[in-house]
């Protein structure tokens, strides 16, 4: 599964992966893509630190409970849900969160492949001892294909996050399932929500159909030059950068939301 993940987002780059095997020794990985060179140092940070300012407003509590038998994914997830003020508990494994899951949880936050208990077993046991409709239950996996997504909407969870987790899936996913409002400090430094709308602006006629090719061909690098193009324009610097924003964490089906409730103009 890990290696379908892989390829996708090599490919999303315009690369190739490929692989050599020798019988009884083992495989080797190995992957190409063409980047732009740069003269200045940048400073890799997590995606967690680079998500703009956003806190659930005034008024408003969650409480989550995340499920997973890998520390590390439990603190990632913690600390993403911690940069939106969401008071978090966690546990190691499935058997686990049906003992300590309580009325106070609002989301669950459920890894599917564990030890003792699987996550859609973890799910029967909560649902029948609290319900179907008490919690909001997310399954998180490294899943790629569609027909799993709705494989696992169908046995009941709520929604679905992919692995590698994004800030932006765990934020929205959270907002959509529980109906919250957030303050945001959105694109271009202005309050805003998280799904802005730029219906009312135009984009020339080419432009608008360069980008959709580019989401629907996955071609990233020509994604991210026609970007630029649309910056170049004038007052359209705030789409430009939610547009840059999502090309980073490779969310295609959010950029083709965004580009094509654009107005088109033959004219700039």
């Amino acid at each position: 599964m890990g290696l379908v993940i892989a390829k996708q987002q090599v490919e999303m780059m315009v690369g190739n992966i490929q692989v050599s095997s020798t019988e009884q020794t083992g495989s080797e990985f190995t992957f190409s893509v063409e980047l732009p060179s740069s003269s200045e140092a940048v400073e890799a940070k997590p995606e967690a630190e680079r998500w703009p300012d956003a806190r659930l407003t005034d008024g408003q509590t969650v409480q989550t409970f995340i499920v997973d038998d890998v520390e590390t994914n439990r603190d990632l997830l913690t600390r993403m849900l911690g940069r939106i003020a969401v008071t978090v508990d966690t546990a190691d494994n499935g058997r686990r969160a049906g003992e300590a899951v309580h009325p106070d949880h609002d989301i669950i936050f459920m890894d599917i492949r564990m030890p003792e208990m699987s996550g859609t077993e973890a799910l029967e046991r909560i649902h029948e001892q609290h319900g179907a409709d008490r919690y909001k239950i997310v399954a998180v996996t490294a899943s790629a294909f569609e027909h799993q997504r709705r494989a696992f909407l169908e046995m009941g969870f709520d929604g679905f996050i992919d692995k590698p987790v994004s800030m932006r899936g765990v934020v929205s996913t959270t907002t959509e399932l529980l109906d919250l409002d957030m303050d945001f400090v959105g694109w271009d430094g202005e309050a805003g929500d998280v799904e802005r709308s730029w219906t009312y602006l135009t984009i020339p006629a080419d432009l608008h159909e360069s980008l959709m090719a580019a989401v629907d061909e996955l071609r990233i690098t020509d994604l991210r030059r026609y970007v630029d193009a649309l910056e170049e324009l004038g007052e359209r610097q705030g789409l430009a950068a939610q547009l840059r924003e999502l090309s980073a964490g490779y969310n295609m089906e959010a950029i083709r939301k965004v580009v094509s409730g654009l107005g088109v103009a033959k004219h700039t």
